[in-house]
């Protein structure tokens, strides 16, 4: 969701009831499956096998094996809960360091609450936010910047939007004053707790042919691939987030491009898969993609694609609006 269409600012009761609600219920339920991998090299020496939660941060904690003691860290937004002996979605007043819970048994049984590998870490909940730059420009309580976000109830910032040169075929800025010149990009970007992703395209973007002529183009895409991995290393970005509207059906028509956008836009992904696994750290590729069935088929080859991004966002939006005559849910709520 857009976090600046939330209640921000508490005008109505307590802040960001929404995202508040979306980190309790969603993030909360896989408290067992985020906890950082074992490091191989030990902290220090301990007497009884178990977890203990460290007396000076309660981010961290310690886990005893063998007479050895392992320093751990709980993933982003996540507090060990000592009453668990897990990573949780807790409550700061609920933290106590130095409280340990202890686990006579073997290591192997400690084990259950703890993830070995760092790159399962990755198959956590994301918890993925819609940051416009539009909203700067309202007035009064509805102006939204970086500054005013929550950081703990974003795994992912999706920055929207950039654009797509349409004689070039490179990524330029969409609104060079609002992003550049009042440094948007440097605020977002500086948010720490959370990957920052740009996202290339939306409805407005996505008029035209610019893209299909793009993804048709090897070159064209070469020259696109090099380009966004340089726009993002300058401006300080995590990843991208291509949110073309839509491969074939364009701006929803599905009667408007040619069939060869299903193919090319899969081949544009592969191409940048690639190239951003050559960077250190590997830059993130994401994709939004409808959610409606019939473009869905039509536009995209969701198998492979599922193969080289890091996730998918749904537009589980706008299912009713002005355009019609009677009220309905924007959104599903399931």
């Amino acid at each position: 969701k857009s976090v600046d269409l939330d209640d921000f600012k508490g005008l109505c009761g307590k802040k960001w009831p929404l995202m508040s609600l979306i980190r309790q219920n969603y993030k909360g339920g896989k408290a067992n499956n985020v906890a950082s991998y074992v490091p191989t090299k030990p902290y220090g020496s301990c007497n009884s096998d178990g977890l203990y939660s460290d007396p000076r941060n309660c981010a961290h904690y310690y886990i005893c094996r063998n007479g050895l003691s392992y320093h751990l860290s709980c993933a982003a937004h996540m507090l060990f809960d000592p009453t668990k002996g897990q990573c949780d979605y807790i409550e700061a007043d609920m933290c106590r360091p130095g409280h340990s819970v202890h686990f006579p048994n073997t290591f192997r049984e400690v084990s259950n609450f703890l993830r070995y590998k760092a790159a399962e870490e990755d198959k956590s909940p994301k918890v993925v936010c819609y940051l416009t730059n539009w909203s700067f420009y309202r007035k009064g309580e509805g102006k939204f910047v970086p500054e005013y976000l929550d950081q703990r109830l974003c795994t992912h910032i999706v920055y929207a939007f950039g654009s797509l040169d349409p004689e070039k075929f490179v990524i330029k800025e969409h609104d060079h004053w609002v992003d550049v010149e009042n440094d948007l990009y440097e605020r977002v970007t500086s948010i720490k707790d959370a990957k920052v992703l740009l996202s290339l395209g939306g409805w407005t973007d996505s008029a035209g042919d610019k893209y299909s002529k793009l993804v048709s183009d090897g070159s064209a895409r070469r020259k696109f691939v090099a380009n966004a991995v340089s726009f993002l290393r300058r401006h300080g970005f995590k990843g991208l987030h291509l949110d073309w509207n839509y491969p074939i059906c364009w701006q929803s028509n599905c009667k408007k491009g040619p069939a060869s956008d299903k193919p090319n836009f899969t081949k544009l992904l592969q191409e940048l898969r690639r190239e951003f696994d050559k960077e250190s750290p590997p830059l993130m590729l994401a994709v939004g993609i409808s959610g409606y069935k019939e473009v869905i088929e039509a536009a995209y080859e969701l198998a492979s694609i599922g193969k080289v991004t890091d996730f998918m966002s749904v537009m589980t939006y706008d299912y009713h609006g002005s355009w019609e005559k009677r009220t309905g849910h924007v959104s599903p709520l399931y």
